[in-house]
């Protein structure tokens, strides 16, 4: 019996859905559904092409209503689309809503915007030039990747919800300027034509592999108020060759496959070297600067060209494999007196003649510590 009065209110659910379904309503060329009060516009049977006006308001059977808004995937799709105009009442562009628009070029965000919603331009791949007004408070998930043809972006300061890839896979992308505090996840990930970075001071977090794969920069400074920096953020920047970093935060991967890299300034006091940092880089000599007290596992692994490092006088412990696969590394130069700890395989696959000078009042400590006395040839610093 609970049964059969379960499959009745089922019935009777669906049968009053259908009833309030409304007809699609179309008025000069534009689709639209109707509450009490308001008009939205929404996807009809047939996609939007050409240029298209989104009238403040509009007259269906002889009720005038204010246009509030557009639906998600109001326009996805229609290749054909190339400007639209819109009134200031728009103030969410919503999910989808012009995914796949790949003939739309124009696009002016009124200053009434307040969000834009995941996949909105997702695909938009003539879409040359974007303006995010100052009210922009959200902008959603890969909301422009793939947006080929852009050129130059700024990212206004008061941008408080910034969700992951917004930009990435923008191929077309040469300059990017950033005014807010965080930089989120895959944001700008495989802009493979990014040349231009400019990080203003109000930057606070860089999340994870944010400018991964933007194989045309060449420098990057980080500024001094960043203080959260994710794994893997400039991972696989091949043409990176220098880096200022203001900030006292080396991640995990943050540089790792950057083969072109050689040269990091640290211009501010660093006591980790995270895993992986600089792994595959470019450097051929390496100087790292007093404070540093930890270099972890992989560190400078795979740095093919290295050839002389320099460790400070500071430095209390080496990772496993932190300069493993360094065929033509050839000297190291440890200024620490008291033996670091060394980790397993730290220096494995580096020349054979390897030469390790040290402080000379040290000579029988490195000889006799784990792993050091490994090494082949432990020659004084003074004679150096």
């Amino acid at each position: 019996m609970k049964r059969l009065l379960l499959i009745a209110c089922a019935i009777l659910s669906l049968v009053s859905v259908q009833a309030k379904k409304q007809p699609e309503i179309r008025v000069d060329g534009i689709y639209y559904r109707v509450d009490a009060t308001y008009a939205y516009v929404i996807a009809g049977k047939e996609k939007y092409a050409g240029e298209v006006v989104i009238p403040d308001s509009v007259l269906i059977d002889t009720v005038m209503y204010e246009v509030a808004g557009i639906d998600p995937k109001a326009f996805a799709g229609s290749k054909d689309l190339k400007k639209i105009a819109y009134p200031e009442t728009v103030t969410v562009i919503p999910e989808s809503a012009f995914e796949g628009c790949k003939n739309l070029r124009e696009f002016i965000i009124s200053p009434y915007v307040t969000e834009i919603g995941k996949h909105a331009f997702k695909n938009c791949s003539g879409l040359r030039e974007i303006e995010l007004p100052d009210n922009i408070r959200a902008i959603r998930k890969e909301a422009f990747q793939g947006c080929s043809s852009l050129k130059e972006v700024e990212i206004p300061y008061n941008i408080i919800q910034m969700e992951a890839g917004l930009f990435a896979e923008c191929t077309g992308l040469r300059k990017v300027y950033i005014q807010n505090n965080r930089i989120s996840a895959d944001e700008f990930a495989n802009c493979v034509a990014l040349h231009k970075l400019v990080l203003s001071d109000n930057v606070q977090s860089i999340e994870k592999h944010a400018f991964y794969r933007c194989t045309a920069l060449s420098e990057v400074e980080i500024p001094f108020n960043v203080t959260r920096v994710d794994a893997g953020v400039f991972q696989g920047c091949t043409g990176l060759r220098k880096v200022e970093l203001h900030n006292r935060v080396v991640s995990d991967n943050m540089f790792a496959g950057c083969t072109s890299l050689d040269e990091v300034n640290f211009l501010a006091p660093i006591k980790t070297i995270s895993k992986g940092a600089f792994s595959n880089c470019g450097f051929r000599s390496l100087e790292l600067p007093d404070g540093v007290t930890k270099i972890e596992a992989n560190a400078f692994a795979c740095c093919k060209s290295l050839q002389v490092v320099i460790l400070p006088v500071s430095v209390q412990s080496i990772g496993a494999k932190a300069f493993a696969t360094c065929p033509i590394l050839a000297e190291v130069i440890c200024n620490a007196v008291l033996t670091p700890k060394l980790g397993g395989k730290a220096f494995d696959g580096a020349s054979k003649s390897l030469c390790v000078r040290i402080p000379i009042e040290s000579m029988t400590a490195y000889r006799e510590a784990s792993g050091w006395k490994d090494l082949p040839l432990f020659l004084p610093i003074e004679q150096y």
